[in-house]
């Protein structure tokens, strides 16, 4: 039953910030060499393997330093992970963007 609601809070929170990557009025860099990354890093996070996922963030975040979406999946993953600092965070360098 808690591995049901933390995939619904994964889900959620993944909507929730491609919501506001979308609406964003800023441009977000986006590189090939992330997605790839960043598509297997949401695989991960809806799977519930945040640790792995968040080991794949990392590795975006070198490749796509100026990348908004990276940094917000960092985000759920720690929140995942319950690192709300970490978290906090990387979502805060998510909006500076």
């Amino acid at each position: 039953m808690e591995r049901v609601a933390r995939r619904k809070k994964v889900l959620l929170s993944l909507a929730v910030g491609a919501f506001f990557l979308a609406a964003s009025p800023v441009v977000f860099a986006s590189s090939d060499d992330c997605a790839p990354l960043l598509e297997e890093a949401q695989e991960l996070l809806t799977g519930g393997h945040a640790t792995e996922a968040r080991d794949v963030i990392l590795a975006a975040t070198r490749k796509c330093s100026q990348n908004a979406q990276t940094y917000n999946l960092l985000g759920i993953a720690y929140d995942e992970q319950r690192l709300y600092k970490q978290a906090q965070a990387a979502y805060q360098k998510a909006s500076s963007f």
